[in-house]
């Protein structure tokens, strides 16, 4: 404890001495200021007193003992402001003669870390803080300072989940780049419509400060990818771009892929949004081939993804052994298995969607997931161009 250290300690101990205006009694009793000197061990540095032992000293209550000692900084409080009193110099101490530093919690615990770490390393810091806020009538001044120690959290940045799939994108043997001038103009093919809103889905709009309109999606993950293409790396991008006309078992259909995306290196990428479980849909297959072929003619890449993975991952999925061989063995005694045998199947071995669209991609399965029907053919439900993908990455 150095020069300053002990002035400081010597004010203090003034201070319960101090008489009052009047001069004819001291400023705290008797009991008050034995008190005050247990608590703040300002005879016995190495005894700091609790509330309860003081309390069992005196057979008094732990209560009465804190109100004691809360009367006795309230009376302190009258003098503090007066400079050539033993208080007041200690206010002058504690505040670095700036009167307005308890306006500033956060300086004013800084400004005391610093005058206990320089002058009073051997008077407990829990000790001087407790006596520096009701001394101060400034509350928590220990919590500000852990507060302003604490180092800054890592700024993180946004996750770019384009990033994550590029890799996964199936490009044409000849990429087209486009320049942002010359891009093909889109527009939604549907838009928000309220009366087919159903519970099984969630749809809805947002705006998009890149495009300066109203964005529709017709699901969460939808919504999340579509989101992620905010991003300065995209140009521009447009939902339900266009509809292709395709043949699927004799029967025309109508397909309108999910997003087309131009990116600002010139690439245009057509995304279809699936989730896992559903890719293995023979119908999405089928769908995905001739999106392919028809985005090979124009130079596009394709991707068919959930936001996060695509149809690759349910390769490295954990297999259920035991339920996939109970589901090849129900295919080879039946010729299709609908969606009661199916789930009475999962619940038998404890297998989930993922374990059924990962069996159906190992042994080329062909599924339907509305209504549900599962069977075997002889080409396999995956498509071609994703079954040549998938085989190079294994």
């Amino acid at each position: 404890m150095d020069s300053v250290g002990c002035y400081f300690i010597d004010q203090l101990q003034l201070s319960l001495w101090v008489r009052t205006k009047d001069g004819c009694r001291f400023l705290l009793k008797d009991r008050e200021r034995d008190t005050f000197i247990k608590l703040y061990a300002l005879w016995d540095d190495e005894r700091e007193w609790q509330h309860q032992e003081v309390a069992d000293t005196l057979h008094l209550t732990r209560e009465r003992i804190r109100q004691m000692e809360m009367k006795a900084f309230k009376k302190l409080a009258y003098r503090k402001k007066q400079s050539d009193t033993p208080p007041g110099r200690l206010y002058t101490l504690l505040t670095s003669n700036n009167p307005q530093a308890t306006a500033d919690k956060t300086s004013l615990a800084c400004h005391l870390h610093n005058f206990h770490e320089a002058h009073l390393p051997e008077w407990s810091k829990a000790r001087f803080f407790r006596f520096a806020e009701y001394f101060l009538g400034v509350d928590k001044l220990e919590n500000a300072i852990k507060k302003a120690q604490r180092s800054p959290r890592p700024v993180r940045e946004p996750e770019d989940k384009l990033k994550s799939l590029y890799d996964k994108i199936i490009w044409p043997p000849e990429i087209m780049y486009q320049p942002a001038s010359g891009q093909p103009t889109f527009s939604p093919q549907r838009g928000l419509l309220p009366e087919r809103e159903s519970d099984l889905s969630i749809t809805g709009e947002y705006f998009s400060p890149k495009l300066q309109r109203q964005v529709f999606y017709e699901s969460a993950l939808e919504r999340s990818f579509f989101k992620a293409l905010e991003r300065p790396e995209v140009h521009s991008y447009c939902e339900q771009p266009f509809t292709l006309s395709i043949d699927i078992g004799g029967k025309k259909h109508f397909y309108t892929p999910d997003v087309w995306i131009h990116l600002k290196d010139g690439r245009c990428i057509v995304v279809e949004i699936k989730p896992l479980d559903l890719m293995v849909d023979t119908e999405v297959q089928w769908k995905f081939q001739c999106l392919y072929e028809y985005c090979r003619e124009r130079g596009w890449g394709v991707l068919l993804t959930n936001g996060r993975h695509d149809l690759s991952y349910l390769s490295t999925y954990p297999p259920n052994i035991a339920f996939e061989q109970a589901l090849l063995q129900e295919l080879s005694e039946k010729r299709r298995l609908t969606i009661g045998r199916i789930h009475a199947l999962k619940k038998e071995h404890g297998a989930n969607s993922l374990h059924l669209a990962g069996c159906i991609l190992r042994h080329n399965l062909s599924y339907r997931a509305f209504p549900t029907l599962l069977w075997r053919t002889k080409k396999g439900g995956i498509c071609q161009v994703l079954r040549e993908k998938i085989e190079r990455g294994l």
